[in-house]
């Protein structure tokens, strides 16, 4: 496994797995305050924009703000536009009750003439595991792996 297909694919999962913590941290407080909102609390105080907008408003851009960290909790593992168009790209989130983050399991798979490699990052809680592999013959796997480095710096120069 090359240096920079590794180093890449691990920044990507710590950085989803950050992404992922920040929009759920908001979405927690958006949905406090709907709550405090919906419970006839008054919130001008605190937040001094609501005697400003009033409190139909605030709800609309608090439910707003709920929507919008939600989807972020989903897109935080996103790959670049031009890395996903290299090969077939997937992601399952499983959300356990039990458990604050959400477990993510991401698929990236790359073909080539020497075959496919296939890019895996399986997460629970702030930890994750990744996994490069391929099921061509050892050397066939070692120029699939050069293929797929050398694409992934091409993208990521390009973009």
């Amino acid at each position: 496994m090359t240096d920079a297909l590794q180093d890449y694919f691990c920044g990507h999962a710590e950085q989803a797995i950050e992404q992922m913590k920040r929009a759920i941290v908001a979405e927690g407080f958006y949905r406090r305050l709907d709550w405090r909102m919906q419970a006839g609390e008054d919130l001008s105080q605190e937040v001094p924009l609501v005697a400003q907008v009033g409190p139909e408003e605030t709800q609309q851009v608090i439910r707003e703000a709920i929507q919008e960290y939600g989807a972020s909790i989903y897109s935080a593992w996103d790959l670049p536009a031009r890395v996903s168009a290299l090969g077939t790209y997937s992601v399952d989130l499983i959300h356990d009750p039990n458990e604050h983050l959400p477990r993510a399991d991401m698929r990236f798979a790359y073909v080539c003439e020497a075959g496919e490699i296939t890019v895996r990052i399986q997460t629970a809680g702030d930890n994750y595991r990744l996994s490069i592999e391929s099921e061509a013959m050892p050397m066939a796997a070692a120029v699939a792996r050069q293929e797929l480095d050398k694409a992934l710096g091409f993208a990521l120069l390009s973009s």
